[in-house]
């Protein structure tokens, strides 16, 4: 019933209370078939809201559950015309009848019924109008997002690429460093075989031998410890 009222709604435009409404339910099944929809949600038809109209005046009239059954059932066309202990003659209560079908069948009422009408449109608008803004915030935050990580892949590049610049000068500094301990080790070592050398030259010079100039520290060495043998 794409044209009916939820209760909450017809709560409202009753001025009762969504379980008042559900309750008159209850209480007069036989006049009040209420449809539902594909949510299983209660919709209620003009139909429906004009008997709940008729069921609310007699309450407010002090008529129990028998009475208003049979004035439903009287307006539906079997004509029994119930006895009422708060009225007294049956013109009174045809009196109030005529009151009562004449305030349901005014132009207030049907006005009402269309203001209704009207904002349950005006709803259905604004839902659409909230939903398109939504789908446009999404779509927003989505560009948002991407320029984020953009910006954020960017600043990961930058630093990947700095790091490889540090690593290299790293590099570079540790080359240096073992080139200078190079040259300090040949240095030393040139130290030593010059030490040694001026030493074998005095042991041959105290010893009477003619000096023997080597090629090198360690030829030198080998014939120093020939000499020994």
């Amino acid at each position: 019933m794409a044209n009916g009222l939820h209760s909450s709604k017809v709560a409202s435009l009753l001025g009762e209370s969504t379980y008042m409404i559900k309750s008159w339910e209850s209480e007069f099944p036989e006049f009040l078939s209420i449809q539902r929809d594909s949510k299983n949600s209660r919709k209620y038809s003009p139909e429906n809201i004009e008997t709940l109209r008729k069921i609310k005046a007699m309450k407010n009239n002090g008529f129990d559950t028998v009475t208003i059954t049979q004035l439903l059932h009287s307006q539906s066309g079997n004509q029994v015309i119930p006895r009422s202990p708060n009225i007294e003659t049956s013109e009174e209560l045809k009196a109030s009848l005529e009151k009562l079908v004449s305030f349901i069948e005014s132009d207030e009422v049907k006005n009402l019924l269309k203001v209704d009408t009207r904002l349950t449109k005006l709803e259905d608008d604004l839902v659409e109008k909230i939903e398109g803004s939504f789908q446009s915030h999404i779509a927003s935050s989505t560009q948002t997002h991407i320029k984020i990580n953009q910006a954020e892949f960017a600043s990961i590049k930058e630093k990947i690429s700095s790091l490889s610049i540090v690593s290299h000068q790293e590099r570079e500094l540790y080359q240096d460093e073992i080139k200078q301990e190079r040259e300090l080790a040949k240095k030393h070592i040139d130290s030593r075989e010059q030490r040694f050398l001026a030493f074998v030259k005095e042991h041959q010079r105290k010893q009477g031998e003619q000096p023997i100039e080597p090629k090198s520290g360690i030829g030198l060495l080998k014939q120093f410890m020939g000499f020994a043998r």
